[in-house]
Protein backbone atom coordinates (compact mmCIF):
# COMPACT_ATOMS: atom_id res chain seq x y z
CA UNK A 1 0.00 0.00 0.00
CA UNK A 2 1.30 3.46 -0.88
CA UNK A 3 -0.23 6.90 -0.86
CA UNK A 4 1.65 9.58 -3.07
CA UNK A 5 0.25 13.23 -3.59
CA UNK A 6 2.63 14.89 -6.13
CA UNK A 7 2.23 17.93 -7.67
CA UNK A 8 3.53 19.04 -11.17
CA UNK A 9 6.66 21.26 -12.05
CA UNK A 10 5.65 25.33 -11.63
CA UNK A 11 7.77 27.82 -12.15
CA UNK A 12 5.50 29.80 -9.86
CA UNK A 13 4.74 32.49 -12.61
CA UNK A 14 8.28 33.22 -12.65
CA UNK A 15 9.60 31.55 -15.83
CA UNK A 16 13.96 31.20 -15.63
CA UNK A 17 14.08 32.68 -11.95
CA UNK A 18 15.96 30.64 -9.39
CA UNK A 19 13.64 30.08 -6.37
CA UNK A 20 14.75 28.81 -3.15
CA UNK A 21 12.74 26.54 -1.23
CA UNK A 22 13.43 27.63 2.54
CA UNK A 23 11.59 25.83 4.30
CA UNK A 24 7.89 23.45 4.71
CA UNK A 25 5.58 23.42 7.59
CA UNK A 26 3.22 20.92 8.38
CA UNK A 27 1.00 18.46 10.34
CA UNK A 28 2.17 14.40 9.20
CA UNK A 29 -0.09 12.71 11.54
CA UNK A 30 1.42 9.32 10.44
CA UNK A 31 5.59 8.75 8.74
CA UNK A 32 6.15 10.05 5.72
CA UNK A 33 8.64 11.18 2.92
CA UNK A 34 8.99 14.64 1.05
CA UNK A 35 10.82 14.64 -2.12
CA UNK A 36 11.66 18.03 -3.60
CA UNK A 37 12.43 17.87 -7.57
CA UNK A 38 13.82 20.91 -9.23
CA UNK A 39 15.86 21.15 -12.34
CA UNK A 40 18.89 21.43 -10.33
CA UNK A 41 18.28 18.92 -7.49
CA UNK A 42 15.99 16.15 -5.67
CA UNK A 43 16.26 16.14 -1.92
CA UNK A 44 14.12 13.33 0.35
CA UNK A 45 13.32 13.90 3.72
CA UNK A 46 12.06 11.43 5.99
CA UNK A 47 9.33 12.92 8.21
CA UNK A 48 8.50 11.22 11.74
CA UNK A 49 4.59 11.20 11.93
CA UNK A 50 3.51 13.82 14.94
CA UNK A 51 0.04 16.15 15.97
CA UNK A 52 2.01 19.21 16.37
CA UNK A 53 3.33 21.40 13.27
CA UNK A 54 6.84 20.37 12.08
CA UNK A 55 9.31 22.35 10.50
CA UNK A 56 11.44 21.13 7.52
CA UNK A 57 14.72 23.25 6.61
CA UNK A 58 14.74 22.29 3.14
CA UNK A 59 16.81 24.35 0.92
CA UNK A 60 16.52 23.06 -2.49
CA UNK A 61 16.79 25.40 -5.27
CA UNK A 62 16.11 25.32 -8.87
CA UNK A 63 13.68 27.61 -11.36
CA UNK A 64 11.02 24.60 -11.85
CA UNK A 65 9.63 22.73 -8.31
CA UNK A 66 8.05 20.06 -8.03
CA UNK A 67 6.79 18.26 -3.95
CA UNK A 68 5.89 14.92 -3.00
CA UNK A 69 4.43 13.15 -0.38
CA UNK A 70 4.44 9.89 0.25
CA UNK A 71 3.48 7.14 3.08
CA UNK A 72 3.15 3.08 3.11
CA UNK A 73 0.89 3.77 5.89
CA UNK A 74 -2.79 3.84 5.84
CA UNK A 75 -5.36 6.69 6.87
CA UNK A 76 -2.25 8.74 6.48
CA UNK A 77 -3.70 12.78 6.87
CA UNK A 78 -1.22 15.31 6.23
CA UNK A 79 -2.35 18.84 6.72
CA UNK A 80 -1.28 22.34 6.56
CA UNK A 81 1.14 22.51 4.16
CA UNK A 82 3.12 26.17 4.22
CA UNK A 83 5.93 26.42 1.15
CA UNK A 84 8.40 29.52 1.89
CA UNK A 85 9.71 30.11 -1.35
CA UNK A 86 12.14 32.97 -2.48
CA UNK A 87 12.55 34.11 -6.19
CA UNK A 88 15.42 35.90 -6.73
CA UNK A 89 14.73 38.54 -9.30
CA UNK A 90 18.13 39.45 -10.34
CA UNK A 91 21.27 37.78 -10.41
CA UNK A 92 24.85 39.38 -8.98
CA UNK A 93 26.51 37.93 -12.02
CA UNK A 94 23.83 39.68 -14.43
CA UNK A 95 24.18 42.85 -12.63
CA UNK A 96 28.34 42.76 -12.46
CA UNK A 97 27.54 42.50 -16.11
CA UNK A 98 25.31 45.74 -16.60
CA UNK A 99 28.18 47.35 -15.05
CA UNK A 100 31.36 46.31 -17.04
Amino acid sequence: YKDVWKSGFSDLGYTDKLKYVKEIKLIAKKDCTLTIKTDQETKIYDIVGSNNVQRLKTNAKGKLLSFMFSSNLLEQKISKPEISVTVYMWSLHQNILRLL
